[in-house]
């Protein structure tokens, strides 16, 4: 049966039937409409397997719905047929882009839902054939998809496996791995779009405010039972303001607790190890202070919920003890001034920076794919999803090979030659020996301070010289 059902897609890829636009608009909105059928059945097993409550299963059902009708509503026919018909009407177009033809996607077991609508919905509006694979298991989210997609009425375009197809399908697919793990070997295909989940830290710099960067924590760590790829993982104080901070994080746990305590699951993350010191163990969210660097949990992603705090005693401080393990963060949030948080965030290395916030849209469905942006707009574009294909008709502005062939004929290659070795333009910066900063700065203090004292000197003496003419000589 599965064999059947790549076969389809692999016809349609082949034959190019879904870059016709109309036939994507349909799907999407066949889509829509059986989420919305099944939302009952979609809420009940995002609560079930994700171990949220329904509200937070309902934001992340409407998560999914809004990327969806986002890809859909950015397909324009007439931008379509302006680029598919370019060439004819004489114009280049040199931004066009083309489908992979088939994507297949190993979803993410959080957010199941979200994962696998915002990776299809932007295939499909690309214009490519999708194949998810959703295994077999005691999960509910896969097999209300399944059954989802299966009344789609499109299964030549979009189908479902239980397991991986070998190398001779494979090798026609874009690979969307969402769960994909460091240095893990995978099957032949023809490009891979991974999510790697990596560490995110926090920083609460001494010019924070320490309330507003509690609240954002906390939130972090509470908001879908800590599960999030961009959850704060660790949280590194200053000195000044740690007891501040302790305060704070303490009353938000409080105040949060109240509203959600009944849904939260006490899971320690020292597990049998009681070596860090416990700041605050309110039930389901325990405040560990850790003071050992070595400490594992210090370098690692937690999967429990907690909030791991460790003091620093300044900016190259945390620098020094974030970079210690030379892996690149997922995301830094800073809570600093303007100064504090350009330092930190230019020394170190992560894929994006985030200062006095934590994006909700972060909270929710898998890690950004490598090499694009972390942007919190939409966790996957069309354009992943596409080739670039530029098309250039001559207008009378290219240059033709002739040219070139008459040039090297002709001898004019040495002319050519001297043209680009001429000099870069100057950097700007003064030469040697020109007057340095701290001269200008002796300069500028010899204006502004001595000359007026010398000139109001030189006044004072003139007027005391006259008075004592004045007074004594001139009688």
């Amino acid at each position: 049966m599965e064999s059947t059902s790549l076969d389809l897609v692999l016809t349609t890829a082949l034959e190019g039937r879904m870059k016709d636009l109309r036939t994507r608009q349909r799907i999407l909105r066949t889509l829509h409409a059986q989420l919305i059928e099944n939302t009952d059945d979609l809420l009940r097993a995002t609560v079930e397997d994700d171990r949220v409550s329904r509200e937070e299963a309902q934001v992340i059902l409407s998560a999914s719905l809004s990327e969806l009708r986002a890809h859909y509503d950015k397909l324009d026919l007439k931008e379509e047929l302006e680029a598919e018909y370019s060439i004819a009407r004489k114009e280049s177009c040199l931004n066009k882009r083309v489908p992979f033809g088939i994507v297949y996607v190993v979803p993410d077991v959080y957010t199941a839902v979200f994962s696998i609508i915002t990776a299809l919905s932007a295939a499909i509006a690309a214009g490519n054939c999708v194949v998810i694979e959703l295994q077999d298991s005691l999960r509910r989210s896969p097999k209300v998809l399944r059954h989802c997609l299966a009344d789609l009425q499109y299964n030549d375009a979009v189908s479902t496996v239980a397991k991986r197809p070998g190398p001779e399908f494979m090798r026609h697919c874009l690979l969307v791995h969402q769960m994909l793990e460091n240095n893990s070997k995978q099957s032949e295909c023809l490009h891979l779009l991974a999510s790697t989940p990596q560490r995110t830290v926090a920083i609460v710099d001494r010019t924070a405010d320490a309330n507003a960067a509690a609240k954002e924590i906390v939130a972090s760590r509470i908001l879908f039972q800590a599960q999030g790829r961009y959850s704060v993982d660790q949280v590194f104080v200053n000195e000044y303001i740690i007891e501040a901070f302790h305060i704070a994080l303490t009353k938000e746990i409080a105040t949060s607790l109240t509203i959600k305590d009944s849904k939260l699951k006490a899971n320690d993350p020292r597990g049998t190890n009681r070596g860090p010191k416990v700041a605050s163990e309110k039930p389901g969210l325990p405040v560990l202070e850790i003071c050992d660097r070595s400490d594992p949990l210090l370098h690692r992603r937690q999967k429990t919920l907690g909030v791991i705090i460790h003091k620093i005693t300044s900016l190259d401080d945390a620098i020094d003890t974030i970079s210690e393990s030379g892996q690149r963060l997922g995301a830094l949030y800073v809570f600093a001034g303007s100064d504090e948080a350009k330092y930190l965030s230019q020394f170190i290395s992560s894929r994006a920076t985030f200062v006095n916030h934590v994006p909700p849209e972060l909270q929710i469905g898998p890690a950004y794919p490598e090499g694009f942006e972390t942007s919190i707009a939409l966790r996957y574009t069309r354009e992943m999803f596409e080739n670039p294909q530029p098309e250039r008709v001559d207008d009378g502005k290219v240059q033709h090979s002739t040219t070139l062939w008459n040039h090297i004929k002709d001898g004019r290659s040495p002319a050519i030659l001297s043209k680009a070795c001429r000099p870069l333009k100057p950097t700007g910066q003064g030469k040697a020996g020109a007057m340095d900063f701290f001269l200008q700065g002796m300069i500028l203090n010899l204006i502004v301070c001595v000359l007026p004292l010398t000139a109001l000197s030189v006044v004072a003496t003139g007027k005391s010289v006259s008075l004592l003419y004045q007074r004594f000589l001139s009688r």
